[in-house]
């Protein structure tokens, strides 16, 4: 679950509350598998497996910028652009400078570094972050304090529903196959003509549904409990859903239906999802 991009949700046309990741590969450090191996390896996924055109993609690398205590320079990200260049005409990789291609999460050995994006051109023009491979060269130590580590590891990874989206031709994620029959359910409850106008708010009903299923399922999958800030989260996201359905003057009755359709998504994949729905309707009504 992403927190930061909770004030995009049912706004944006790509942002969700909790999406998953359709292949993280972690590989050990450069000496191991060399740059040049990993990203062979993930163009091969993108353009020979998931069949994905070369003409519809970007890809921004980092060239240079300062972080912390650190000063990044294209001195050690040149290899990173130049094994891209073996896979991709150079027109579509672009240099970045600043943080836009550092990622760090500002908590105590937390593992960063430099990174590649990877977006793709929708149905509607528009770039779409698919994924991105990280180099994970950085360890956080406080402010002001980014140490370089000799163990660093690097991944490729994609997220689920961008790319389910794109290779169904959608220009919304709100709108692939595994979002758009939780709206659906909402706009057949609605059955008034009116879907279109308010889009945003049966944007957010679906996300946040869909969100709180996948959440009691990862908790029971580690039988594990939620922290207390995991459950301000789901907390915020129940009380905006709930505020959404009223506003929209839809009775209670449409939370199981919306469990039971976030279920029938995903059983295939995950059979013992259908164990939590009493959780999950528990959890929605203690709210109310």
């Amino acid at each position: 679950m992403r927190e930061a991009d909770s004030s995009r949700i049912g706004l944006s046309s790509r942002h969700l509350s909790f999406f998953e990741m359709f292949v993280y590969t972690f590989y050990g450090s450069d000496s191991e598998l060399p740059i040049e191996e990993s990203t062979e390896n993930f163009c091969k996924l993108l353009f020979d497996v998931l069949g994905l055109e070369k003409e519809k993609i970007l890809v921004t690398v980092l060239q240079e910028c300062n972080i912390e205590n650190q000063k990044i320079n294209e001195n050690e990200t040149q290899k990173v652009y130049d094994a891209w260049t073996k896979f991709l005409p150079e027109k579509y990789i672009k240099k970045t400078k600043g943080r836009r291609n550092f990622f760090i999460a500002k908590i105590p050995d937390a593992a960063g570094g430099t990174g590649v994006e990877i977006f793709y051109k929708t149905i509607s023009g528009q770039y779409v972050e698919i994924g991105s491979q990280l180099h994970y060269h950085f360890i956080y130590h406080g402010h002001n304090d980014l140490r370089i580590t000799t163990n660093g590891n690097f991944g490729n990874g994609l997220g689920l529903e961008r790319l389910i989206m794109v290779l169904e031709n959608q220009s919304s994620v709100y709108n692939c196959s595994l979002v758009r029959p939780i709206k659906e359910v909402i706009i057949n409850t609605l059955n008034d003509g009116t879907e279109e106008i308010y889009d945003e708010n049966i944007n957010i009903i679906a996300d946040h549904i869909r969100a709180l299923v996948l959440v009691f399922y990862e908790k029971s999958l580690h039988s594990v409990r939620l922290s207390t800030s995991q459950e301000k989260i789901l907390d915020k996201l129940n009380k905006n859903m709930r505020s959404q359905v009223n506003y929209l003057g839809l009775s209670d009755d449409l939370y199981e239906k919306l469990v039971d359709k976030v279920i029938s998504i995903y059983q295939d994949r995950f059979p013992t999802i259908i164990e939590n729905k009493k959780d999950v309707l528990a959890f929605i009504n203690k709210k109310s």
